[in-house]
């Protein structure tokens, strides 16, 4: 593409009596280089399902009988909470759900939609279709909109989110606190074996309190859209959810495991014990319905990284790798 400067394009004027935009000629043939190669319906069809599932990064779903082959013998009847289908489900109404409250004299803002390529616009529109599927999402008549983000996943493939910046600013704010490391890891002096567990798209796992839903609408270029369960983005969902945890797991809380967010460690003195814990803690989390992904768990291990760092019954130390990022 030829590159065509800032002046060239403020050249550029409307011609009142043709409704027409007068472009340069030589800014005229590189923005239509531009749009030749953006938009191409050719382009356009060449993606299919399975490219936009590649550029989602998204994993098909294990089978029953497959989850069950990746847990161990002693907790095999227990597979309900590891099954990702019951995690697609809309959760029902608690006490915890997400009340945004906002500032007195301020509204949640109107941001403009944001333009995307033609691969982000058909990716967005497969994350539409699954939360519509799923009763996350429904379409909205609010007055504010907040625009989507694309980021770019460490894994590779794009996560989509709502960029609720704005809607932040305007929000008080949930002061309920997350947990301390060091206290965290003080926890864990004693322990000699571990069980890592991860809560599948934990926020999702509670619901926008009702009457509040429009406060999170978000402008796509298929329409406007809100959320019913909490999404990722607004500034007091980590509090929320930790007080949800925390309210699960309460008398079990530096006796037997630990939780940041999504993430439970759970640690024993001996392997015996450790299977009741485990036992215990995923009892609890199926009564929650909070869905563990079985892909992220680790059972019965002497060491394991947790937070970003490396625990062993000998004690703790940095992960090299974050150590290198930094």
């Amino acid at each position: 593409m030829t590159k065509v400067t800032w002046n060239e394009l403020d050249r550029a004027f409307a011609n009142a009596q043709t409704k027409e935009l007068d472009i340069p000629k030589r800014a005229f043939e590189s923005l239509h280089d531009f749009v030749d190669e953006c938009f191409s319906p050719l382009h356009l069809h060449r993606l299919s399902e399975e490219d936009i599932e590649k550029y989602l990064r998204i994993k098909p779903e294990l089978t029953t009988q497959e989850i069950i082959a990746k847990l161990p013998d002693w907790l095999k009847d227990m597979y309900v909470a590891f099954l990702p289908g019951e995690a697609n489900k809309l959760p029902p109404r608690r006490l915890w759900d997400h009340v945004i409250d906002i500032k007195p004299g301020h509204e949640p803002p109107y941001e403009k939609n944001r333009p995307l390529s033609p691969k982000e616009l058909l990716v967005v529109r497969k994350w539409l279709d699954d939360n519509l599927g799923k009763g996350f999402i429904r379409e909205s008549r609010s007055r504010s909109a907040a625009p989507l983000l694309l980021a770019s996943k460490p894994s590779g493939g794009v996560r989509i989110c709502q960029d609720y910046r704005g809607l932040n600013n305007v929000t008080i704010k949930n002061r309920y606190p997350l947990p301390l490391i060091r206290e965290t890891l003080d926890a864990l002096c004693d322990a000699k074996v571990y069980t890592k567990l991860d809560i599948i798209a934990a926020f999702n796992k509670l619901r926008i309190a009702e009457g509040h839903e429009w406060k999170t609408a978000f402008i796509t270029r298929f329409g406007l859209y809100e959320s019913l369960v909490m999404p990722f983005g607004l500034c007091n969902a980590p509090a929320l959810f930790q007080n949800y945890i925390n309210h699960t797991l309460h008398d079990l809380l530096d006796r037997i495991c630990t939780a940041y967010l999504d993430d439970v460690l759970i640690y024993s003195k001996n392997k015996k014990e450790h299977r009741e814990h485990v036992r215990t803690v995923v009892g609890r989390l199926l009564d929650a319905r909070l869905q563990i992904d079985i892909n992220k768990c680790e059972f019965e291990v002497t060491e394991t990284k947790y937070l970003g760092i490396i625990v062993t019954p000998t004690g703790i130390q940095m992960d090299l790798e974050k150590v290198k990022a930094i």
